[in-house]
């Protein structure tokens, strides 16, 4: 029953509403939190895999020339 709110547009969807600052300040931690999340996982994939010698470390600009 709550599925088939969300598919049919029979409801207006109110988009102007209002969220509270405590509201807000909570959903911007839990996506910076989630960012933080996905760059750790990706570094210590990436550690993992030049730990375990699948990869080379890149260059840094300088060791390129």
């Amino acid at each position: 029953m709550i599925l088939t709110k969300f598919l049919t547009k029979s409801e207006k969807v109110n988009t102007t509403s209002e969220m509270m600052l405590n509201e807000k300040g909570f959903y911007i931690t839990i996506l910076m939190y989630g960012l933080f999340s996905a760059i750790a996982v990706q570094k210590n994939v990436c550690d993992l895999r030049m730990a375990e010698g699948n990869i080379k470390p890149e260059l840094s600009p300088k060791d390129r020339n």
